[in-house]
């Protein structure tokens, strides 16, 4: 791993994947390397399973979440090998937390990419200081993550810990060659290219024709996908791996899913949004727009995401020109594509185009409570950890070393993690 100034200005504001080869290697998860290792460790650890979201996400009635130990599911793919049940972002177990340190890169990258400084609409930062999460996948051999792009605007560390996965990813701006006015279901961050239908020569052709990046993911490295990638995987063996995601600036929180439709438009734009505080002032007339444009009155969500989608329209010609905007989508088809987003699940729940001030009284702001740090020791006793355990999940949760550290916020987001099955050490 590169030195942290290194790494952030070559790779990370410059939006470079990376393998990197060293991560964790003198630590215990390191050491996992193997289905057999796996079990071994962590045999017993209850994990969530359901079809991967992107293929669920059709069904009329999409099957409820499943939860089984670790065991149980190896040898549920042993003997149904064409399952395509698997774990997706998941909160990453207790188990797992324990077997490794939070690289600094996620906590100092924050400061690196401005993240402390004042933020937009003085929304609260609903995730903590560090604006961390951490997920784990596993599935076997066959299971495929379909070419989309998330929504959160973090900076991603992937880790492989056992089998190989295909990896693919793609720049923000080679959507024109995505295929994305036809991806499956309402989402446009869903892609209509099927590299999962390809063969491999056919697959190659395609990443090549756009431009993107190819790697195959072996046990024990760590790929660094910028925000706002285009991402595809596929696993080539059973396999399993865990993300720290991190960096997210200022604009990466507001523009992000928790307020935002998510389409290629807003992430084309964002995804210029990177690099040191200087850079990062000079976007500042560009926000100012969409402040007012997120403020506009408008009749109805459909109305709210018709001007929203005009304005980073605009600004996608200004600061992204090679993402070719018109013809992303052409005007013909852009009422579809409003209508589109305003069915899709991205629009389901939560405060999206919410006055900013509503949105700021749902998020707790300073440090934790007496009483949060009460019902968190009660918790905390339940799971079973000891000190050095919960020392761990803290920590790589928060990239804090005490409960006692912890914001308000974190706090709320550890008590929710303490009710999940896979944070019980029992």
């Amino acid at each position: 791993m590169p030195a942290i100034a290194d790494f952030v200005r070559e790779y990370v504001f410059r939006r470079r994947p990376v393998v990197i080869t060293d991560l964790f290697a003198t630590q215990e998860i390191a050491a996992i390397a193997t289905v057999g290792d796996a079990l071994h460790a962590w045999g017993a650890m209850p994990i969530q399973l359901q079809e991967e979201y992107a293929s669920a996400e059709g069904k009329n009635q999409p099957g409820e979440p499943v939860v089984m130990e670790f065991a149980d599911y190896i040898e549920l793919v042993r003997t149904n090998p064409s399952s395509r049940l698997c774990c997706t972002e998941y909160e990453t177990p207790a188990r797992v937390l324990a077997t490794f340190r939070l690289p600094a890169v996620c906590t100092e990258a924050n400061t690196a990419t401005g993240s402390d400084a004042d933020e937009i609409f003085g929304l609260p930062k609903k995730y903590g200081d560090f604006d961390l999460t951490t997920n784990t996948f596993i599935g076997n051999a066959g299971n495929v993550a379909h070419l989309h792009f998330d929504g959160d605007q973090r900076q991603v560390l992937l880790h492989e810990i056992y089998g190989r996965k295909r990896v693919v990813l793609f720049d923000p701006a080679s959507a024109l060659h995505l295929r994305t006015l036809d991806g499956p279901y309402s989402r446009p961050s869903l892609a209509g290219l099927y590299l999962e239908s390809m063969e491999t020569d056919e697959k190659l052709g395609q990443i090549a024709f756009a431009d993107g990046y190819h790697t195959i993911l072996e046990p024990g490295e760590t790929i660094y996908i910028p925000m706002l990638t285009w991402h595809h995987v596929e696993y080539l063996e059973d396999a399993m791996s865990v993300n720290l995601r991190f960096g997210r600036t200022r604009f990466g929180r507001f523009m992000s899913l928790d307020n935002f439709h998510r389409d290629p438009f807003i992430q084309n734009v964002a995804s210029k949004m990177v690099g040191p505080e200087d850079a990062l002032r000079s976007f500042a007339p560009l926000v100012e727009q969409v402040k007012a444009a997120y403020r506009r009155p408008a009749a109805d969500v459909t109305e709210r995401i018709r001007l929203v989608r005009t304005l980073f329209r605009d600004l996608c010609a200004q600061v992204a020109p090679e993402a070719v905007p018109d013809e992303l989508c052409p005007p013909e088809r852009e009422e579809e594509q409003v209508e589109r987003i305003a069915v899709s699940n991205d629009m389901r729940g939560g405060l999206k185009y919410a006055d900013p001030e509503i949105i700021a009284r749902t998020r707790p702001v300073g440090p934790v409570s007496d009483r949060q740090l009460e019902i968190l020791r009660d918790g905390i006793a339940n799971t079973g950890y000891s000190k050095d355990i919960e020392h761990a999940v803290i920590f790589n949760r928060f990239g804090k070393p005490e409960l006692s550290e912890l914001s308000r916020a974190e706090a709320a987001q550890l008590l929710a993690y303490l009710r999940t099955p896979g944070a019980s050490w029992r």
